[in-house]
């Protein structure tokens, strides 16, 4: 029997039994307590009675001795002693279990926590990584495995890791990479591996790793670069291969490379670079490190096709000269300290650029013997040289014709974005700068009376046929497109979309074929409040690309068919780059709001296609303040909200007339129309610039 007032505890296997004596209320209610926070407690049996209390198993709960976050979706295990990998809730985004000893990652290790976006495993002394180590983690996009002791990582180690798009690796022992370790990384973007130990790269060793842009591998032991080594990743944009050991330049494999833009060789025990190594991707380098490596000579066409650069590193070396075909621009920038010049005149494109330039440039003669030690700017030999002019070279570079087949005084299609608040001065100004052929406008939007203001740039416009309007005032205008009502001379949009025929179809193979992806497709003109309007002229590829990496970064690669509100004005990139091209890049539905700017249609959107009626949402009162911004409580981050299930139908799809002739889009307007998807993120932004 208890002496009256004290409390008997018995631990049992699923339960906790607490004991009352009679008048032992309060010790009654402490003892309660201590066994509801014992975490292996399943009920509690009270004065004989069984209360289930319903705790969360090991799972759903922030493991030992970890915190957590936002309901176990950020758990931090940075330096808590762990020897193993703890098991954590499939709602967990983020795992943080830097500064441990786990030693190895088997296999299975996260079978549990399928959730996870992003998992740091730095200074961890592991060792080795088992196959199938990662299984599970579809949506994993950040893995980092950094400053770990990792000199064996089994086949299938990765497998699962669909969605990886940054692995760091940097600071490890890996002396080789096995065929296929990369294949199930189809959307890898970085590859950290820096100071591990590799000797040689295969062929196969980034199968798979297409989209591969970032890849790093500076300070290891690499000697060999094997021919394909590098094929399968041809779209790398970075490519870091300094303070290797690689004794000669690996053009075999760097051959299909096509759009490097950034390649560092310094340190490595080069002494020559020879013809045409960087020619497959010359028109997009901007930097290249050929720095403290010993080179002795650059070869006459070491530079052929390098066309962009503007950061050309070639300090500590033992360069005598430059060749006289490597073209320099003002833009570009070079080191040139610590290496033995000869000032000749074949050194004379070298100076005339140093000429060019206001910033002094630390180059001295070594040779011949009396012009050593002056600067090769101030070096007088160069008087002696003759300017070299070859007029039929100038007379074939005016003639020349572009990768496309084009020549390059022919004019291409351009679509021109025309912010909808411009008064008529601002318009003229913008379609004289571009040389606008077409236009394709509303009647009119809020105040702004486009058809009236035209008419008054161009009075010619009502006494023309459609499409052969001839203007005074904007000699190269042929054409005005109106979206919704028919006026003298202007094409009504009906009309021209029913024009076309299967002849139309051919025109527009015919000019995709002659198009490249450098060709400028769009202009887009800033307010003008500061001055006259001006022009930003982009690409293809900038916008594509535009599209497609701010799209990957916010998520849309792995969420089910997101949904995205738009209600920015699409003349600028935020509306038609990160709106119209995303959708047609990543296969998003968008809505519209409202033809302009309304926070009250806004939020009503938001609530209605975002959240879908989610509770912490719906408790806004819209109709007491139409202007307020709200955010969801508690709203996570855009990369790791997780789309809701929804019946969905297929994207809208943008319909535009298709034409040679540049065009101009006063987008005021914006189609209502949208479809029902699944939710992730809204685009905000400041008020219409139409009052």
């Amino acid at each position: 029997m208890a002496k009256s007032g004290s409390v008997h505890r018995t631990k049992l296997t699923s339960c906790h039994v607490v004991k009352h004596s009679p008048g032992a209320s309060d010790r009654g209610k402490i003892a309660l307590t201590e066994a509801i926070r014992m975490r292996s407690a399943s009920c509690v049996l009270l004065l004989g009675g069984c209360i289930l209390l319903g705790l969360l198993g090991v799972q759903s709960q922030c493991p030992s001795p970890c915190h957590c976050h936002g309901d176990l979706q950020h758990v931090i295990c940075d330096g808590v002693g762990l020897k193993k990998i703890p098991q954590v809730s499939e709602a967990t985004r983020l795992l943080n279990l830097q500064r441990n000893n786990l030693g190895t990652v088997p296999s299975g290790a996260f079978s549990e926590s399928k959730g996870l976006v992003s998992l740091h495993m730095q200074h961890c002394q592991i060792r080795e990584i088992e196959s199938q180590a990662f299984k599970g983690l579809k949506k994993l996009v950040y893995l980092y495995l950094s400053n770990n002791k990792i000199s064996s990582i089994k086949s299938g180690a990765f497998e699962d890791l669909t969605m990886l798009t940054y692995l760091y690796m940097e600071g490890n022992q890996m002396s080789e990479l096995s065929k296929g370790l990369f294949s199930p990384m189809i959307n890898l973007f970085v590859l950290q591996l820096n100071n591990n130990r590799l000797r040689e790269l295969q062929p196969g060793t980034f199968a798979g790793a297409k989209d591969l842009r970032w890849l790093h591998m500076s300070g290891n032991e690499l000697t060999t670069l094997h021919p394909g080594s590098l094929d399968e990743v041809e779209n790398l944009a970075i490519l870091h291969l300094d303070r290797n050991r690689l004794s000669a330049y690996p053009s075999a494999a760097m051959g299909k490379l096509r759009v490097v833009e950034e390649l560092t060789l310094g340190k490595n025990p080069m002494k020559t670079i020879p013809d045409n190594a960087f020619q497959s991707f010359g028109r997009y380098m901007e930097k290249l490190h050929l720095d403290d490596m010993g080179l002795e000579k650059l070869s006459a066409g070491a530079f052929n096709g390098v066309t962009a650069l503007k950061f050309l590193y070639l300090d500590n070396n033992n360069l005598k000269s430059l060749p006289t075909t490597m073209q320099l621009s003002v833009d570009t920038n070079m080191t040139l300290f610590n290496n033995p010049w000869t000032c000749s005149c074949q050194l004379a494109p070298l100076r005339k650029w140093m000429d060019s330039r206001q910033n002094e440039t630390d180059a001295i003669c070594e040779s011949p013997p009396p012009q050593k030690g002056i600067q090769i700017r101030k070096s007088t030999v160069f008087k002696r040289c003759k300017s070299e002019k070859n007029d039929k070279n100038s007379k074939s570079k005016k003639t020349k014709k572009s990768r496309t087949g084009r020549r390059s005084s022919e004019k291409e299609p351009v679509q021109v974005s025309v912010n909808p608040a411009y008064q008529q001065m601002e318009v003229e100004y913008a379609l004289r700068k571009v040389g606008c052929q077409a236009i394709v406008c509303p009647t009119e939007f809020k105040t702004q009376k486009y058809c009236d203001m035209l008419k008054r740039i161009c009075p010619e416009i009502e006494s023309s046929s459609p499409g052969d309007i001839k203007s005074a005032r904007l000699p190269e205008l042929r054409s005005v497109i109106l979206l919704d009502s028919r006026q003298p001379g202007m094409f009504h949009f009906d009309d021209v979309m029913q024009a076309g025929d299967s002849s139309h179809v051919k025109q527009l193979q015919d000019l995709q074929n002659k198009l490249s992806f450098e060709d400028p497709i769009n202009i887009q003109f800033t307010s003008g409040t500061t001055g006259a309007p001006k022009g930003a002229t982009l690409s293809h590829r900038n916008i594509i690309n535009n599209a497609y990496f701010v799209g990957k970064r916010v998520g849309y690669t792995w969420k089910s068919q997101p949904r995205v509100c738009v209600p920015v004005p699409l003349y600028h990139c935020f509306g038609s780059v990160g709106g119209g091209i995303a959708m047609a890049v990543h296969g998003l539905s968008l809505v519209f709001p409202s033809a302009g700017y309304n926070g009250k249609a806004n939020l009503e959107a938001i609530q209605t296609w975002i959240y879908l009626n989610n509770p912490s949402f719906s408790g806004c009162k819209l109709e007491q303040d139409p202007f307020i911004s709200v955010r969801p409580p508690h709203a996570e981050p855009v990369s790791f909200l997780e789309p809701k299930s929804q019946k969905s139908c297929s994207s809208p799809v943008l319909r535009t007339p298709s034409s040679r002739n540049t065009m101009a889009s006063l987008s005021g307007q914006r189609s209502t129309d949208f479809c029902r998807a699944s939710a992730t993120v809204s685009w905000s932004s400041a008020l219409d610039d139409v009052p």
